[in-house]
């Protein structure tokens, strides 16, 4: 039994690492030189946040202000502010340690500004002269937590394009501001000699030749594209030796995307088609197939994780696995294409 699991692990590795290979998987870059680890910090009341020609000021769960952190050179601010700034929703999700913003796993078809409870987390700023001082602390950098963003995975670069992680302060969670410009479409600008910080919203053009039902369509299966390859990057680490403690966990993540995947589906089937042309309508359906084969797929690959996890034998997966990969690649391939053609 236990010889015929690992024969089973590497023969499903292969698969996947190719599959890995050929769609470019979009895992958390870097994150195999970079582990969790306390490191120095600096507490920064004194820099101001100024965004659309407005100072604001930030506050935690429980009102209280929060200030900027420098850390390695890059500014940063609670995730929850980030929400604030932006006017989404946010959730934590400790199984995957994951951090949904805009559409969550309680809100899975949240629209854009629509949850008014977060903007709670933006207050007037705090008298400069009842600030306090500037300090030293320690933060926990966690290049383990997972930013989603409208269920679509965000990785953050510093102004030289080198990987920046989140870090944890007092039990919240930080990013840098200039991930924060990234996720508004915001110019970002620094002013040392006032310590200010400057956030420019810019509007992006809708392109004038895809319709908004098109936009939509085209935004669920990118966020649905990211969701697969991520999903079939866990399986592939099922052979790693470093992974062999942490399999509940890695199968808990799956379960998180299961959850992601069924409200992708879900979305897509609750579109109103009424007013969507010949080619929308076959795009939409083509989008569909695609993704409940997807939902599909990530049930079969939990079911395999759980498996692993508790040493039991999975053997019998291995034709179904492969069937599904085969399959879901081609009604990606289906999908894509006739969105392209909109």
């Amino acid at each position: 039994m236990k010889k015929k699991s690992i024969r089973s692990i590497t023969i499903l590795t292969a698969v996947f690492l190719t599959f890995a290979a050929i769609f470019a998987p979009t895992s958390v870059f870097g994150l195999e030189s970079a582990k969790p680890s306390v490191v120095p910090a600096y507490h920064k009341p004194n820099v101001s946040i100024i965004c659309d020609g407005e100072e604001l000021g930030f506050s935690d769960v429980n009102g209280d202000p929060v200030y900027p952190i420098i850390y390695n050179g890059s500014t940063y601010l609670p995730v929850r502010a980030i929400a604030g700034l932006m006017d989404e929703a946010i959730e934590w999700e400790p199984l995957s340690q994951m951090i949904f913003i805009g559409k969550t796993l309680n809100m899975p078809s949240n629209e854009s500004g629509s949850n008014n409870n977060v903007t709670t987390s933006l207050m007037s700023p705090v008298p400069p002269d009842q600030r306090p001082a500037v300090s030293m602390l320690t933060v926990y950098l966690k290049p383990d937590v997972i930013i989603m963003v409208d269920f679509e995975q965000k990785n953050f670069t510093d102004v030289n394009g080198n990987p920046v992680y989140p870090i944890i302060n007092n039990g919240s969670t930080y990013l840098p501001v200039r991930a924060i410009a990234g996720l508004m479409g915001a110019d970002i600008q620094w002013n040392g000699s006032t310590q200010t910080i400057t956030i420019h919203r810019m509007t992006v053009p809708v392109q004038a030749e895809k319709s908004p039902e098109a936009v939509a369509m085209t935004e669920l299966f990118n966020s649905s594209a990211s969701l697969y390859d991520r999903t079939t990057e866990k399986v592939a680490r099922l052979n790693d030796p470093n992974e062999a403690g942490a399999l509940i966990k890695l199968a808990n993540s799956i379960s998180v995307d299961y959850q992601m995947a069924q409200a992708n589906t879900k979305e897509a089937k609750a579109m109103d088609t009424d007013n969507f042309t010949t080619k929308e309508l076959a795009a939409h359906k083509k989008l569909v197939e695609y993704l409940e084969l997807a939902e599909y797929f990530t049930l079969v690959l939990e079911n395999v994780t759980y498996l692993a996890a508790s040493d039991q034998d999975y053997s019998m997966f291995e034709g179904v696995i492969t069937t599904f990969a085969m399959e879901s690649i081609n009604k990606m391939d289906d999908a894509r294409a006739a969105l392209q053609a909109l």
